[in-house]
């Protein structure tokens, strides 16, 4: 079978019309030369250089063997350059999924900072809750996800992006939507709108543990499945929620988002991957993360 790097010094030797300057770009010996010439002719039971002893020159056998060498030489290279992209991060397929609260803030940043790194990322982005996403990436059904409020567990790699504080979301004619701030056991008794603990049970844990902290104990619960229907139910005049900071980018003129006083918990938005697998456009996520965090203000 002929091997590449016969065919590497064929096209030196056809290029250079002379074995002794193939050999010098080669760096090999010229006697190296000769002999795979030689070899690569008997394989292919074909002449391929008309020899004398200041030159040679192809056969018509040798112009045809010379074009298909250079395409096929063209295309290794082409194949090689395109492994080592995807080995360095830089080609690849990222599918990644997201709480909807990330995709106005979070997400467009790290995504914007993901392309000028490697454009040749294929990214495809979905909105999930934080459990859904846990399970999509020990299933290999998704390579990383943002996620909230997600401790760290087997199988499961997470990085903080930022810690959000908590803010009080009203409804604009609510008795307390001109106050520049508010306690948390002011809202104590009110109908509160938050996800299905199922959906995120670290984080709807760590909410109620906060109002609890701070005297304030919710009165009936209104569950929405996605950040726009909660919203939507709050704007609605059907209860207050208790959310993280980047809620304020959702653009509703019907809500109004107050700060807590109090010194209430943060909350982390976090990146979330499966070391199982883990590959290198992950990293290069990683590192788009990473330069974006002081741009995010984290």
């Amino acid at each position: 079978m002929v091997q590449f790097r016969q065919m590497e010094y064929f096209v030196a030797v056809a290029e250079e019309r002379q074995f002794s300057k193939a050999a010098v770009r080669l760096g090999v010996g010229q006697s190296t030369v000769s002999e795979q010439i030689r070899s690569l002719e008997q394989q292919l039971g074909a002449e391929l250089f008309l020899r004398t002893s200041r030159s040679v020159t192809l056969t018509p056998a040798g112009v045809a063997f010379l074009a298909g060498c250079r395409k096929i030489l063209a295309e290794l290279g082409h194949l090689q350059q395109t492994v080592l992209a995807h080995a360095r991060g830089e080609l690849g397929r990222l599918r990644i999924g997201a709480v909807g609260p990330a995709l106005t803030g979070v997400v467009p940043t790290v995504l914007r900072r993901l392309t000028e790194l490697s454009p040749g990322i294929n990214v495809t982005l979905q909105t999930m809750g934080t459990e859904k996403q846990v399970r999509a990436l020990a299933q290999g059904d998704l390579e990383a996800g943002f996620v909230r409020a997600v401790s760290r567990r087997p199988g499961l790699k997470v990085e903080t992006i930022a810690d959000e504080p908590l803010w009080a979301v009203l409804p604009r004619t609510h008795p307390l939507a001109g106050d520049d701030s508010v306690d948390l056991a002011d809202l104590s008794g009110e109908t509160f709108v938050f996800w299905p603990r199922e959906a995120n049970p670290a984080f709807y844990d760590q909410i109620i543990a906060a109002c609890h902290q701070h005297d304030c104990i919710p009165g009936q619960l209104v569950e929405g499945t996605d950040m726009q229907t909660q919203l939507a139910f709050i704007g609605a005049g059907m209860g207050v929620s208790v959310q993280p900071a980047s809620f304020r980018d959702a653009g509703r003129t019907d809500l109004v988002f107050v700060p807590l006083r109090g010194g209430v918990r943060t909350v982390a938005l976090q990146l979330a991957w499966s070391p199982q697998f883990e590959t290198p456009v992950i990293r290069t996520l990683l590192h788009a993360v990473r330069l974006s965090k002081a741009e995010l203000g984290a």
